[in-house]
């Protein structure tokens, strides 16, 4: 159990970070918010897979809020897109990592 985080040690792109009691995530956020609210984290490596790009996190609710009204700038778009019905997206277990905008391509007329 880590009872206080150094910024460094700081991973969100290591699963293992997820994994931790919500209470010790909830003081590497406090952390980040303080001291690198704007973080870059390289993607961790899949094996036969090339490196993936890495990913900026913001932490704090007024960058989220202002890249929120600024997709042109702050959009992975690029990177992602989801084809079909995304349901693993709107799922309450993923972390949000990545998920600003996502273009959604259905697979079948929306009623």
């Amino acid at each position: 159990m880590v009872t206080s985080w150094a910024v460094s040690q700081i991973d969100l792109s290591d699963p293992g970070f997820w994994g931790r009691p919500f209470g010790e995530r909830d003081a590497a956020f406090e952390l980040l918010r303080r001291e690198r609210p704007v973080a870059f984290f390289a993607e961790p490596a899949v094996p036969s897979l090339p490196p993936g790009p890495g990913f900026w996190a913001l932490t704090r609710y007024e960058d989220v809020a202002m890249a929120s009204r600024e997709p042109g700038l702050f959009s992975s778009a690029p990177d992602l897109q989801v084809t079909g019905d995304p349901h693993w997206l709107r799922s309450s277990s993923i972390n949000g990592i990545k998920h600003l905008p996502v273009r959604y391509t259905p697979s079948r007329p929306r009623a």
